[in-house]
């Protein structure tokens, strides 16, 4: 019995973590819509988030520039970095990457809220940088 609860276990765990995915994807190639409607070039990159290797979730290009992006989302007003320690890490990696490759790195943070346009707020990436808010001018 305790071999079926733990497998049971397993496997509502494991669709979390697909389900979860899936929505992150979904808001990646959402994001990859938004910024080729600005003009850019995006791809977004395999299998982010899953492996270690990836740095960003989508890179753009316009004008011979290269930006790493990371693609965030969330229903509050604000979206804080601080809050979750191993995405600060992950964020100051992608800054080290940006600089090694001479591309730009971004955060995309996309705002879900009721009754109200599709939000989405692109700051360049720094390690000061600490939230982002959904007022906040975008930089596209």
């Amino acid at each position: 019995m305790f071999f079926a609860h733990a497998r049971a276990k397993s496997f509502k765990s494991s669709l979390l973590i697909f389900l979860f995915e899936m929505r992150a994807s979904q808001y990646e190639r959402e994001f990859c819509e938004y910024a080729e409607n600005e003009g850019f070039h995006a791809e977004r990159v395999a299998g982010s988030g899953l492996r270690k290797k990836s740095v960003c979730d989508v890179v753009l290009v316009k004008d011979g520039q290269g930006y790493l992006v990371e693609v965030k989302s969330t229903r509050d007003k604000t979206y804080y970095v601080s809050d979750k320690p191993d995405t600060r890490e992950r964020l100051d990696e992608l800054v080290k990457v940006a600089k090694k490759s001479g591309a730009i790195p971004l955060l995309a943070v996309r705002f879900k809220h009721r009754g109200k346009r599709k939000t989405w707020v692109v700051k360049t990436l720094s390690s000061k940088l600490d939230k982002v808010s959904r007022n906040e001018k975008s930089l596209f």
